[in-house]
């Protein structure tokens, strides 16, 4: 089981391959008509002739006209030029003068029908058109053909186009050498003029400046404004630490501190000498009070002269204050003149750098001048001695013949492009028919394009095949047929098919009983006691199972005394395992059935597991089996799963509700007389249909007589009430009609509950299975999953997909 993808809705490589697949018959044809067309084409094509000459051309690594001085192999473009120049139009018109093609008979044709002007550019279009130049890289020989309707033309026109061509390159050298001449006889002119033009310059500067000469010493000014700078940052400096000292001062003033006792001013001698002073009268002061008292003359006296040293103090600590702003006021002063002086000193010292600067930017102009002068009179001598010798060098190393051959129509060529654009355009259209009808061709149609879990898969492994007897001994042979349509050869086939059967019991299929036989229950024992087999036969078949290895039915049946089918029926009885016998009513397509351990039943019964496990807890199961067309194999699905279920050991009923065409064939020969649509009118007393040979556990119940109105007797439940008058069922598959035929299987599924989509390979349109799915939610009903049919139309001579409807 696989769920639906979650990628990207892009096609995966599978489903292009599927498609491209599909389509192969399409392809096929679009590829032959492109190669017939082709083919065709190439046939009516005129033959044409080719004709070449081989030219070396040559080149000289150093040339003093064109003024290269490198290796041209170099340089890409050197032969894309000569290329170039052997397809121009100078090179065509020439070919034209010198085959005189202006006055052939078609030229002059040409000229009534368009006109001299449009004739012409025609006619040099051909001419460049016809010509093919091949250069091998790394290589200096050019190849040059000329392709026309008769040999001779083919040859005369290469050789002209060759010799135009090296009249061309002989005519560009000898243009270029007098070009190159004359341009620099014109430099070298101008260049004494210029020359002469400075040195006038130089002239009337120096006496304009006085100025002799660019290099003259002015060290005098220069070191004269050095000092000066040096100066000025000596007072800036000094004016400075005075405005600091200044504005410390100030500061520590304003937070209450004396002025004499400001380091700054206090250093000063005067103010010193006082402050000793005034120590020595406050000890007297302190002494004298301390004994004498605060009234006595001395006392008084001391303090009278303290009062007059603080007054000294406090008068020559703000002169020393008032001197520190002095100092800051000189220097400023000082400054503004240094700043004066040095500006005047450097715009004389600019003055005479600038003049200095002009005349020596004269002198380099005339040594300029004087040098390029001189080179480009060395480059006019040498040109004029290279202009007699350089030409340039070209060879024809292989004069152009007579073509002894056709070169086109290529057919091959034509044959294989024909071919690869048939495929191209074959795929294209392939593809774009595929993408506006998607059908199913893969399995990941079904994952991606419906958002459903996909349950399993059926016909993809081929089915089994029964050799009517008389062919091969007389003795019936049912093989295996792989996928890819190959049989195995007759020993293998019966091997092979015989390893499927003769399981031990400890390899049971699935859903099988797996209660084994007891060890006394042999095999040889239940064919004797079926009458199949006498005593003497049984005796025979042990003999040869002895002495070969084989087992006892593949022993038996190599002796000619069973059929395969009989061995199967008395394995069936021996393992408890139902299939059906020989003329048992069942349909020879019903793997399931009649070979029970085929890959097909196989992938039957992994559908049954599937649905068990999806619909267990909801009690008897009821499923609806639903494709959107006809010959889906719905009607095959529908059987092989009631077959799978009743082989489980479950109580199945296979109802058959597509009452509109009772008459197609049946997977299922005896199904009574009383139908689904004669329960459904009330014409008959419910009934479970009737039971299958060999399949106990099995019943069917057909569409019956085809009612007028088979959607109006479905309507309201009916099918519902009439699956609740028949219970003891465990299981319920419905095959319904077509979905996209009409709305009968919509309002069977609903009443169902469940129902299972199948989409058919190569068959089935994507649109159709999504519009189903569509109906199918829009009625209620649940959708279990899909089922991919792989089978294809053609493996078989008959088949469950050959009736007229699946």
């Amino acid at each position: 089981m696989n769920s639906p993808s979650a990628e990207s809705s892009l096609l995966s490589l599978s489903q292009l391959a599927a498609m491209v697949a599909a389509r192969r018959t399409l392809i096929i044809a679009v590829v032959v008509a492109m190669v017939g067309v082709t083919a065709a084409i190439t046939a009516s094509l005129p033959r044409q002739w080719t004709a070449s000459s081989d030219i070396y051309v040559d080149y000289r690594e150093n040339d003093p006209i064109n003024g290269r001085n490198f290796s041209a192999m170099l340089d890409d473009s050197y032969m894309q030029t000569q290329i170039d120049m052997i397809k121009s139009q100078v090179v065509a018109q020439q070919v034209i003068d010198t085959l005189n093609l202006t006055q052939s008979a078609q030229y002059k044709e040409a000229v009534q029908k368009l006109g001299e002007a449009r004739a012409h550019d025609n006619l040099i279009d051909n001419l460049n058109k016809n010509t093919d130049v091949i250069n091998k890289r790394g290589s200096r020989v050019l190849e040059v053909a000329y392709t026309a309707g008769t040999p001779e033309m083919a040859r005369d026109y290469s050789a002209a186009v060759v010799n135009a061509f090296i009249g061309l390159t002989q005519q560009i050298a000898s243009r270029a050498a007098r070009s190159r001449t004359e341009q620099y006889s014109a430099q070298l002119e101008q260049l004494r003029k210029e020359a002469d033009a400075i040195q006038e310059n130089i002239t009337r500067y120096q006496r304009e400046t006085g100025l002799l000469k660019a290099t003259d010493n002015d060290d005098i000014d220069t070191r004269r404004l050095n000092q000066l700078s040096l100066q000025l940052a000596e007072v800036r400096a000094q004016q400075q630490a005075a405005q600091a000292r200044s504005d410390a001062t100030r500061q520590l003033v304003q937070r209450g501190i004396r002025p004499d006792e400001i380091p700054e001013v206090g250093q000063f001698g005067p103010i010193q000498e006082l402050r000793g002073k005034l120590n020595d009268v406050d000890r007297r002061l302190a002494e004298a009070q301390a004994t004498l008292g605060d009234r006595h003359p001395t006392v008084i006296g001391l303090m009278s002269e303290r009062q007059e040293l603080r007054a000294r103090l406090d008068r020559s600590s703000r002169a020393a204050m008032d001197s520190q702003g002095g100092d800051t006021a000189r220097l400023s002063m000082q400054e503004a003149a240094l700043n004066r002086d040095i500006d005047a000193q450097r715009d004389r010292v600019l003055k005479q750098m600038q003049g200095r600067d002009r005349l020596l930017s004269y002198e380099r102009q005339l040594a300029s001048v004087q040098q390029i002068y001189n080179a480009a009179l060395q480059k006019y001598d040498g040109l004029l001695m290279a202009s007699n010798i350089t030409l340039p060098n070209l060879a024809v190393l292989r004069a152009a013949e007579l073509p002894s051959a056709p070169s086109g129509p290529k057919v091959r060529r034509n044959l294989v492009s024909g071919l690869l654009v048939g495929v191209a355009a074959g795929l294209f259209l392939a593809l774009i028919l595929e993408l506006f009808n998607r059908r199913v061709r893969t399995r990941d149609d079904l994952l991606k394009g419906l958002p459903l879990p996909l349950i399993g898969t059926i016909g993809r492994r081929g089915h089994w095949h029964e050799r009517p007897s008389g062919q091969g001994g007389g003795r019936a042979c049912r093989c295996q047929v792989d996928a890819s349509g190959r049989r195995a050869g007759p020993r293998q086939c019966r091997r092979r098919g015989l390893w499927l059967v003769f399981r031990p019991p400890s390899a049971t299929p699935s859903g099988a009983p797996s209660g084994a036989p007891s060890g006394g229950d042999r095999i040889g024992d239940r064919f004797v006691q079926s009458g199949l087999l006498t005593t003497d036969q049984a005796a025979r078949v042990v003999q040869l199972q002895a002495s070969e290895g084989l087992r006892f039915g593949e022993a038996a049946v190599k002796l000619g005394f069973i059929t395969d089918k009989q061995v199967q029926a008395v394995l069936s009885k021996q393992f408890h395992y139902p299939v059906a016998a020989e003329r048992s009513g069942i349909s020879a397509d019903l793997a399931i059935a009649h070979a029970p351990f085929s890959p097909e039943a196989e992938a039957i019964r992994q559908i049954r597991a599937e649905l068990s496990i999806r619909l267990a807890g909801s009690g008897p199961i009821s499923l609806a089996v639903v494709s959107p067309n006809e010959g889906e194999g719905k009607s095959y699905l529908a059987a092989s799963l009631a077959i799978a279920f009743a082989q489980a050991g479950m109580r199945t009923l296979l109802i058959n509700a597509d009452m509109r065409d009772g008459g197609r064939d049946k997977l299922f020969t005896r199904t009574g007389d009383v139908g689904l649509s004669t329960l459904l009118a009330g014409r008959a007393t419910p009934t479970a249909g009737v039971p299958v040979d060999n399949f106990p556990l099995l019943n069917v119940l057909d569409s019956g007589p085809p009612p007028p109105n088979p959607i109006e007797m479905l309507h309201d439940g009916a099918l519902t009430r009439l699956l609740a008058a028949l219970p003891g069922f465990d299981v319920v598959i419905v095959d319904t009609p077509s979905a996209g035929k009409s709305s009968d299987a919509q309002v069977i599924a609903q009443q169902i509950g469940f129902c299972l989509l199948l989409g058919r390979k190569d068959h089935t349109r994507l649109a159709d299975l999504v519009a189903t799915q569509d109906k199918m939610r829009t009625a209620g009903a649940q959708i279990v999953g899909t089922i991919y049919n792989e089978f294809k139309a053609g493996r078989s001579r008959r088949g469950w997909f050959g009736r007229r409807r699946g």
